[in-house]
């Protein structure tokens, strides 16, 4: 099995647009805005779809190869329960902690108890 190598936290000046533009993660051929929960309707949520977008859009023209966006809600049980957002997430690639951490060849059990960990420890 080939994996995927990983950059955590992409930014990109967007000189149309002055400010930067940032993604959780980028892969070979994905920038993704990363979610540790399984929801994403929040009241930035449309905004932050559009962003991924236009920043997979500006990464694509700089390495010269396709990236698409994509938005990773880690602890969804499957794409089927992504589905229903008030925002429209067309053009963006949604996919669960599971799938990402098959194709990085990461054991998803291993990242999930790092999570829960540092919850625990935020709480205390």
């Amino acid at each position: 099995m080939t994996t995927d190598t990983i950059q955590f936290q992409g930014k990109l000046k967007d000189p149309t647009m002055h400010r930067t533009l940032k993604a959780d993660l980028i892969t070979q051929n994905l920038a993704i805005e990363l979610k540790l929960g399984f929801e994403f309707d929040t009241k930035k949520a449309a905004r932050e779809v559009e962003d991924i977008k236009h920043f997979a859009r500006l990464l694509s023209v700089r390495e010269q190869r396709e990236i698409r966006p994509a938005i990773c809600l880690f602890q969804a049980n499957s794409v089927e329960d992504m589905k229903g957002f008030k925002t429209d997430t067309t053009g963006v690639e949604m996919i669960t902690g599971r799938d990402l951490c098959a194709r990085l060849d990461i054991v998803y059990e291993e990242v999930l108890d790092l999570v829960r960990t540092n919850a625990l420890a935020e709480h205390d």
